[in-house]
């Protein structure tokens, strides 16, 4: 049994996820690769796809045709404010089916596509069956990635005719299977108008937790160059900019608790300033030991982030016997059982979130409890080999019945 899992990117929250996938499938000696469209590691099974433009006539036929493509998606959100959000079409260029990895491979694994995968051609030509995992919603709503979106007056013809096309790619090809990383978005998807048709299964991510582990405290701060002193707050995000992650409630939130004793941490892109409170930007940490030390570093982990499918940050926080506290939307409420290892607040409530932080702070048997539950419920849930054994299970299934 061979698997091919295509990714726009290995890299991002999604492609971390794959290829940690990935290497926890090669660990039980299943012969998978990863197809991307951006290759930023080096791994021996990440292939990049390069489109065939072998001759000057393919190379200049493939830049009008991407150029055509790109002037007419541009032309169909000029004039909107999508400020917030990336909108994908369904269309692309690159015709994944070429590459001789999907010819050797006997299950087709789609994750995070977008800009990648053209639905008309790549589900006409196909043979072979298709497992997806979503990592947000846009495969199952128009060309937005949160569901909150779609409902934007302006964009409701844009995403009717992104709905239509992705309809018509798939209609009449059955082999497909949903896999969803949370409940929130198993019942999303199996619900809605496109996906609601195919099976689905419920297998979260997992991650190495021999990597993704407690370290000491006091060593973790002085790596960092933070106070033995002071309660770490921690919030993460690749690009901390991103208003779905959350930050403005997290601040808005602290500036009620000012007259406590703590300092704010950011892993991830961007900075802040003037905040009336100490503060320390990490910056973006790619070495994941280093990124393990700053949850170990951090007393409680915030994410206060909205409609967010099974984020890594909360995880790989459990993970390193880091309290979280997060509102109560998205998936998170599938990892953070209240009182256990973490707390939950309303969701968009600030005052509710600024309690539940307060609390944190103030009750250090609480939060040390917190953290040792934490990591039992990453090793009993979401260990790497927990995620590979259930996806085996599901490929070998659908082989013995295709």
């Amino acid at each position: 049994m061979r698997i091919l899992h295509i990714n726009t990117s290995d890299n991002g929250g999604a492609g971390k996820a794959v290829v940690r996938l990935m290497n926890g499938l090669l660990k039980n000696q299943l012969e998978n690769d990863l197809l991307v469209l951006y290759k930023y590691q080096n791994h021996p099974h990440i292939h990049r796809f390069v489109p065939n433009t072998s001759s000057t006539f393919k190379r200049l036929k493939f830049s009008l045709k991407y150029r055509l493509l790109q002037y007419k998606q541009k032309r169909a959100l000029s004039g909107k404010n999508h400020n917030l959000e990336i909108f994908s079409f369904p269309e692309s260029l690159y015709d994944i089916q070429q590459h001789p990895l999907f010819h050797q491979a006997d299950i087709i694994h789609l994750h995070w596509v977008a800009g990648f995968l053209d639905y008309p051609s790549f589900f006409k030509k196909i043979k072979k069956p298709v497992v997806w995992t979503l990592h947000d919603s846009n495969p199952f709503i128009g060309g937005f990635h949160y569901q909150s979106f779609e409902e934007k007056e302006e964009f409701l013809p844009l995403t009717d005719l992104v709905k239509s096309q992705k309809r018509k790619g798939l209609a009449g090809f059955e082999n497909l299977h949903i896999v969803t990383l949370s409940r929130w978005l198993y019942e999303a998807s199996s619900k809605s108008s496109l996906f609601a048709k195919y099976k689905h299964a419920l297998i979260p991510n997992g991650l190495d937790t021999d990597l993704f582990k407690p370290y000491p405290k006091k060593e973790s701060r002085e790596l960092l160059g933070l106070p033995q002193d002071k309660k770490i707050i921690l919030f993460a995000a690749e690009s901390i900019e991103n208003e779905m992650k959350g930050l403005s409630f997290l601040l808005e939130a602290l500036q009620k608790l000012k007259n406590q004793d703590f300092m704010l941490a950011t892993l991830g892109t961007g900075a802040l300033t003037s905040l009336g409170f100490p503060y320390k930007a990490l910056g973006f940490i790619d070495d994941p030991q280093k990124v393990a030390k700053v949850y170990s570093a951090a007393d409680i982990f915030v994410i206060p982030a909205l409609e967010d499918n099974l984020p890594n940050t909360a995880l790989e926080s459990i993970a390193c016997g880091t309290p979280v506290v997060g509102f109560n939307d998205g998936g998170i409420p599938d990892m953070i059982r209240p009182g256990e290892n973490g707390l939950l607040a309303e969701p968009k409530n600030c005052d509710d979130l600024a309690e539940k932080i307060h609390r944190m702070l103030n009750d250090e048997t609480l939060v040390n409890t917190m953290g040792v539950k934490a990591r039992e419920i990453a090793l009993n849930e979401y260990d790497a080999s927990i995620q590979a054994h259930s996806y085996i299970k599901l490929y070998e299934q659908i082989l013995a019945t295709t």
